[in-house]
């Protein structure tokens, strides 16, 4: 959603780090790996907009506001 992006383009896959070494060829082979495209990849605003927000989210207390 929205909030990963703090309002901008932007969504997140996530899961088990097993999983996830999928979509990286140098862990499990080029047979083996997965690639991820879309409309906005790699699009610097919206991943610096992700990257700040993914910022201020790991500060302490963040979620008890």
């Amino acid at each position: 959603g929205k909030i990963i992006g703090g309002g901008f383009p932007l969504s997140v896959i996530a899961g088990k780090a097993d999983i996830m070494a999928h979509f990286d060829a140098a862990k499990v082979g080029k047979d083996k790996s997965l690639m991820q495209i879309g409309t906005l990849s790699g699009n610097p605003v919206a991943s610096v907009a992700g990257l700040k927000t993914m910022e201020i989210l790991r500060r302490p207390g963040q979620y008890e506001r």
